[in-house]
């Protein structure tokens, strides 16, 4: 299994890689959790919020393991896709999972198109071209966006008709539009976007639409099912040419050091060094 590996990101956003679509999104007033099903969650802190998001029902982007996490962290916000709803009723979750109804007073069922807000987040949601919802979240204290494509992409199967082709084609579209929109002229910091091995040829198709298509200023590649070759082959491409600089890979079967591209962090880590080496 993939090991997290961490990069810290301006404003001060501490990304985690945990495994496949998860990632984990620490910032200095709260912290999100993407699509967790499998890996180690980081130790977060615990007197932040904490804002757990799964985009779909399918396993590997949903786990009922995270609401454990409501028994360390008390201010605990799962926002989670109506399609989840829709699968596990509430007599379920009660009766075969455990939940309580205080945790399930914790849960935000969410559907398209929809915009929730409190102090910390706005969270708004993107149609998916597979299942339940991407998310569009705007931390409110620095005005950073971070995206979560979920299954959001564009999926080119072997053996589709070629109306099935255009069709899919014409609904990722439609749906980054969507996407645009709700953006209003604003860049991401950080998106999640599959870059998928399984589509063959055409594993790069929605990566690579979204980075020609949408402001983005950094590019987390995910939903690889374990084969990270795949994002060094885009890389090699001459599609990724204008945008290379902005994929980061934190996948990988070994551990990384925490890379550091915040500036001002850089700055401050320089001079406690220094003043070390002065005693």
């Amino acid at each position: 299994m993939a090991q997290q590996n961490t990069i810290i990101l301006e404003n001060n956003l501490k990304i985690t890689f945990i495994y496949h679509s998860g990632f984990a999104v620490e910032t200095p007033d709260c912290t999100l959790l993407f699509d967790y099903y499998r890996g180690d969650i980081p130790e977060f802190a615990a007197e932040k919020p904490l804002y757990v998001f799964s985009s779909h029902k399918h396993a590997d982007h949903f786990n009922f393991q995270i609401f454990d996490l409501a028994e360390k962290y008390k201010e605990i916000h799962y926002i989670l896709s109506d399609d989840i709803r829709k699968k596990y009723k509430r007599k379920y979750l009660m009766e075969k999972k455990g939940l309580t109804e205080e945790l399930l007073e914790k849960i935000i069922w969410i559907k398209e198109k929809e915009n929730r807000e409190d102090q910390f987040v706005q969270i708004q949601t993107i149609p998916s071209t597979d299942i339940g919802v991407a998310f569009l979240v705007r931390l409110r204290k620095n005005g950073s966006y971070v995206y979560h494509a979920g299954d959001l992409n564009w999926w080119t199967w072997k053996g589709e008709t070629e109306e099935e082709k255009q069709k899919m084609e014409k609904n990722f579209k439609d749906d980054l539009e969507v996407l645009r929109e709700k953006l209003a002229g604003n860049e991401i910091t950080a998106a999640f976007l599959p870059l998928d091995p399984r589509l063959e040829n055409h594993y790069a198709d929605g990566f690579d639409y979204y980075m020609h298509n949408i402001p983005i200023r950094y590019a987390f590649p995910m939903h690889a099912f374990g084969d990270y070759s795949v994002i060094g082959r885009l890389m090699k491409e001459d599609i990724a040419c204008e945008y290379r600089n902005k994929v980061i890979n934190l996948c990988g079967e070994k551990k990384k050091k925490v890379k550091i591209l915040n500036p001002e962090v850089r700055r401050r880590i320089k001079e406690m060094l220094e003043r070390k080496e002065e005693t």
